[in-house]
């Protein structure tokens, strides 16, 4: 037999239950009613859920055991199953991160701790004296990407976060208290919503998205269910009261007699055209039809559906289907009033009554309603639906775990007082610098885990506990301080790939503290302050492999009032691409893949020919032909001078900032002689018995002889043997003439 009792704001309901032997498929066990009992709290008992007065709450109670004792003709009770009120409870997320230098692997115990954590802040966030009653894990997050489960993975930033759920020390305190006054056995204490979950949603329908909504007398107590879970809880001031109290306003009649009407204007079978009897405020004998009642009440139901419905849109993920349970909810029109203001369609919003728990065998008579089906969804709560106390030790010091899961270590320190913070040796020392203006700061390396030992047997926290354990705890080691690299600044986006010289690279930006150039395996200091320079044209490139300078330099000189420009570099780079090579100036933009080729240039000058625009540097000349060979001899000499007397050629080298003037000089009239050492370094030496003679237009001539514009000079061969008879051979010809 099974004793269950609802404590409610109004009054308590106490039903006892036995177990049937009747199969409903599911292999579980079903419950019968064998006594119903309830009675009216005395003014100041209670408010809002919450025990106010245990000595008179507990005179009701006992009027309702008496009840179901004389009912039922046993002679006691089983220990009593209790239920704390949905609005009692309080959720609050907490997070946890950590941050570590270099990319690690990441394993249970790594997520177990950032649980712990999470929690720990979570209950910072909880009300003062509030009690850890159930979590769940929300997410792990990993470099911004979510996972089920940190452990195996590998990254720099973990995240977690939990969902905690607290009650009240108080609420617990307030109904334990009652029942030991009214000299009941406490068996176990459960949550209404979740009692009420399990009891009329089917299990099948849990892993939706839900919204269970209990709507009472005083208040509307909802519960956001997703994958079977209740996320969270919340509570409306607005419910049966509040029709009561505007229905008694406008009938000017007692609170009792303006809930009666209530109840007969919505009771099964009620017609519209029905007339309802009732008693006013000054005794006088009244009627009014039941359309009179249901339009009166229209504003504060519209009203109530608003604030419910506005209660429920918040949430991230839109309830697909919606349970109404509580006296409140046998009015027929919350449906489609609901459905309304959700967007909803009707057939998603469902009343449910106790008829509609499958674990319950109710008979034509036994109390159906839906303000039935939290007193016997407490009944029938099983144990994963039940609070458990679980009193352990821990270092030493008593401690009570309260969970509806089994308790673990980590619980247990979480009851004691003992965060992560407490138990794990503290971080090594971080270290702080500014780049690029931004401070950064850069965690040391966190402490060791602690010790934990259950029975002088090594434990996580992960490990269940059981009543009587005694947990010893010791302190981790402290972490070592921070050894920050250049590397560690950056990030995979600051390195340009390239292939450079068909070789592919992965260059870093340019990093510098104080003017001195980094490398990424330089070590910085607390206080460092750097400037980091991403690689963005061909000039940072050259900078960064440490080209030897100058990579482009622009030069300039002045040559006969003309100022010349040239460029002067030591390396040259080009691109190889779909249209051919292409050089690159320093400033030309650096992309990402690009394919460079990089070669250095000897550091010279270049001679002043190249500086001189064309025809600049000619001059006058005199067109004559050697061997058939056109020659141009020079009639003047052109060279250039500084202003220090120092003279250039076409062929000097120019230096940057030189000053040049040109200067002419006229030449010696052009002979024979110079015809010839234009084309011949030296005149060709002539074979045995033949000896050279130098011919002006085919008459002989001498080196010395002048040259005119377009005069031929020739070399001939002729014998030595005969004065009289001399064979002549132009020379290069290859044949003889006679």
């Amino acid at each position: 037999m099974r004793f269950a009792l609802d404590i409610g704001t109004q009054n308590v309901v106490g039903v006892l239950l036995e177990e049937v032997d009747q199969d409903k498929g599911d292999g579980k066990r079903v419950f019968r009613p064998i006594a119903w009992a309830e009675a009216a709290h005395v003014h100041g008992a209670m408010r809002d859920g919450q025990v106010l007065d245990a000595a008179r709450a507990a005179d009701t109670v006992r009027r309702v055991v008496d009840a179901l004792l004389a009912s039922a003709d046993v002679p006691r009770l089983p220990p009593v199953r209790l239920a704390a009120a949905g609005r009692a409870l309080t959720t609050a997320h907490g997070r946890a991160r950590e941050v570590h230098g270099t990319r690690r692997r990441f394993a249970e115990q790594d997520a177990s701790r950032l649980v712990w954590e999470a929690l720990e802040n979570a209950r910072s966030e909880a009300p003062k004296g509030a009690t850890l009653v159930g979590y769940e894990v929300v997410r792990f997050v990993l470099d911004g990407e979510e996972y089920p489960s940190l452990a195996g993975q590998s990254g720099f930033v973990a995240e977690g976060e939990v969902l905690a759920t607290f009650l009240p020390r108080s609420v617990l305190d307030g109904l334990l208290a009652t029942v030991e006054r009214a000299g009941l056995e406490p068996h176990s204490i459960t949550l209404e919503p979740l009692a009420a979950l399990h009891a009329v949603v089917p299990s099948e329908l849990r892993h939706l998205d839900l919204a269970l909504v209990d709507m009472g007398a005083g208040t509307s107590d909802v519960a956001i269910v997703r994958e079977g879970k209740i996320v969270a809880y919340r509570m409306l001031p607005l419910a049966g009261d509040e029709l009561t109290e505007a229905l008694a306003r406008e009938l000017f009649a007692g609170i009792d007699e303006a809930e009666r009407v209530k109840r007969e204007a919505y009771g099964n079978g009620a017609a519209a055209e029905d007339l309802l009897s009732f008693e006013d405020a000054l005794g006088r004998g009244r009627k009014i039809r039941v359309a009179e009642v249901r339009e009166i009440l229209r504003p504060t139901l519209a009203r109530i559906a608003d604030a419910l419905a506005e209660l429920l849109a918040p949430e991230a993920v839109r309830p697909q289907g919606i349970f109404l349970v509580g006296g409140t909810s046998h009015i027929p029109d919350w449906p489609r009033m609901l459905a309304d203001r959700l967007g909803l369609p009707q057939e998603r919003i469902v009343r449910r009554d106790a008829r509609g728990i499958r674990r319950l065998a109710l008979a034509a008579d036994d109390p159906a309603g839906p303000e039935t089906v939290t007193p016997y969804a407490i009944g029938l709560a099983e144990e994963d639906a039940t609070l458990r106390a679980t009193g352990v030790w821990v270092n030493e010091r008593p401690a009570v775990v309260l969970s509806f899961r089994t308790p673990t270590v980590a619980d247990a320190l979480l009851a004691a007082g003992l965060g992560p913070r407490d138990a794990y040796g503290p971080p090594g020392a971080g270290v702080s610098v500014r780049v690029n203006g931004e401070v950064r700061t850069f965690p040391g390396e966190l402490g060791s885990p602690p010790t934990l030992e259950r029975k002088g047997e090594r434990v996580t926290p992960d490990t269940p506990v059981a009543a009587g354990d005694r947990i010893t705890v010791r302190r981790g080691a402290p972490g070592r301080p921070r050894q920050l690299a250049v590397r560690d600044l950056l990030r995979a986006q600051d390195y340009v790939p390239l292939v450079l010289n068909g070789a592919f690279r992965l260059l870093p930006p340019l990093v510098f503290r104080r003017g001195e150039r980094l490398s990424p395996e330089d070590f910085l200091h607390d206080g460092d302050e750097v400037l980091v320079r991403p690689l963005t044209t061909v000039g940072d490139l050259l900078e960064s492999l440490g080209a030897p300078e100058p990579w482009w330099e622009e030069h300039t000189a002045v040559v006969d009032g003309r100022a010349v420009r040239w460029v002067r570099r030591a390396v040259r780079v080009w691109e190889e691409g779909p249209e051919g090579r292409r050089e690159l100036p320093p400033h030309a933009p650096l992309g990402r893949g690009m394919r460079l080729f990089l070669s250095p240039i000897p550091p010279v000058h270049p001679p002043l020919e190249e500086l001189l625009v064309p025809g600049e540097g000619e001059v006058p000349t005199t067109l004559v032909y050697v061997q058939g060979r056109s020659v141009r001899l020079p009639r003047l000499r052109r060279v250039w001078r500084t202003p220090d007397g120092r003279t250039f050629t076409r062929e000097t080298p120019v230096e940057p900032g030189v000053l040049l003037a040109r200067v002419e000089e006229p030449l010696p009239e052009p002979t024979v002689g110079a015809a010839l050492s234009a084309v011949f370094s030296e005149l060709p030496r002539p074979p045995a018995g033949f000896r050279i003679r130098i011919e002006k237009n085919g008459l002989p001539a001498e080196p010395e002889d002048p040259v005119r514009e377009g005069d031929r000079v020739d070399l001939r061969l002729e014998r030595r043997e005969r004065k009289d008879d001399v064979a002549q051979t132009p020379l290069g010809t290859g044949g003889a003439e006679s």
